[in-house]
């Protein structure tokens, strides 16, 4: 009896180490498995951050870089150029305000042909409008002095003119515009459409 009691308590505790054995085991595996399965690492998106480039200075252009005395500088050779290239058709140009840059050219046929020609990429070329005038500043130029004469063979003194391009006319200033358009009328000597009389003023002290 003695025997079968050991031999089963031998059984018994074996099969108990065993069992605590096997427990244990299952106990570090789920232990491993719980401590080295990690949730996958996120990884947070990195947003550039744009570069803020310095303002650029703006520089000026070359239409308001342009002072004043340039601009009539500027005006004053395009008028020379043009009264020598296009002699036919140009009309002279116009300061629009003095102490302001605006001009006005003029040509007496294919005004903006001509125009574009001229002022397209020039520094002036936004302040500049073209007209279409009646008369070549060739024309008005030529005939000044023969219509000055005309009035000072009437028997008038003091008598002066000048081309005012801007009204595209001979300007003539004379003593009285009343005495001289009758005289005119007698002599029968009609003046051409582009003379304007402008009488001048005497200041008597």
């Amino acid at each position: 009896m003695s025997v079968i009691k050991s031999a089963n308590s031998i059984l018994v505790i074996g099969i108990l180490a065993l069992f605590l054995a096997h427990c244990t085991s299952v106990s570090i595996n789920g232990s491993d498995s719980n401590n080295t399965t990690m949730p996958a690492e996120t990884t947070a998106p990195v947003t550039a951050t744009p570069q803020v480039s310095p303002s650029a200075s703006t520089k000026p252009s070359a239409t308001q870089s342009l002072t004043y005395t340039e601009f009539i500088q500027e005006m004053g050779e395009l008028g020379r150029m043009l009264a020598v290239r296009e002699r036919e058709t140009y009309a002279g140009y116009c300061i629009v305000e003095p102490g302001k840059r605006e001009a006005v050219i003029a040509f007496t046929a294919n005004a903006e042909e001509a125009g574009q020609r001229y002022l397209q990429g020039q520094p002036y070329e936004g302040l500049v409008r073209v007209e279409t005038a009646d008369y070549p500043l060739a024309l008005l130029e030529a005939n000044l002095r023969d219509e000055i004469n005309r009035i000072i063979n009437l028997g008038f003194n003091g008598v002066g003119g000048g081309v005012d391009e801007c009204q595209n006319r001979i300007v003539i200033s004379v003593p009285s515009i009343a005495e001289v358009e009758a005289a005119l009328q007698t002599a029968d000597s009609p003046l051409p459409d582009y003379v304007e009389f402008l009488e001048e003023i005497i200041v008597e002290e």
